[in-house]
């Protein structure tokens, strides 16, 4: 078999091999034990192979699978950060059950690199505001170019 750089089309290419390696992450570096919710997070960019094999494998050695979805657009006008707000969802609701995470959402706030974001009552990000930031390559930090208010 041939390395490459290019990405796979076919849906089942090493998909076995993929599942025992997400099996071995889950059982040897992740701890997963039988009976444990494994929350999994991924964007709409993200290989489904790798989301499917991961949560075949937490189902295989008897957890219980989660899958959240985000959308990878930037239709909002800002980048969803959603680990931290699941997480405190899942803390808020104290549950693993997707309505109550989903509920207990709306009351999130948490801040994030766009600056103190908060969740309505749809599960949508309540912001208005566009920030465009720059890079200083030799620093390697971020500045402010431009804050843009949004139309509604």
């Amino acid at each position: 078999m041939k390395a490459t750089t290019q990405a796979e089309g076919r849906n089942y290419y090493l998909n076995w091999e993929l599942q025992k390696a997400a099996e071995k992450m889950l059982r040897e570096i992740m701890k997963v034990q039988p009976g444990e919710t494994v929350l999994i997070t991924c964007d709409t960019s993200n290989d489904e192979r790798v989301i499917n094999a991961t949560a075949g494998a937490a189902l295989t050695m008897g957890a219980y699978p989660i899958v959240m979805q985000y959308p990878a657009s930037l239709d909002q006008a800002i980048m969803i950060e959603p680990t931290k707000p699941v997480l405190e969802a899942i803390k808020a609701a104290d549950s693993a059950d997707s309505d109550a995470i989903a509920q207990a959402l709306s009351g999130v706030t948490y801040t994030g690199v766009t600056g103190d974001v908060v969740f309505d009552d749809e599960g949508d990000v309540d912001k208005n505001i566009i920030f465009i930031k720059g890079v200083d390559t030799e620093k390697g930090e971020f500045y402010s170019v431009k804050e843009q208010g949004l139309a509604q």
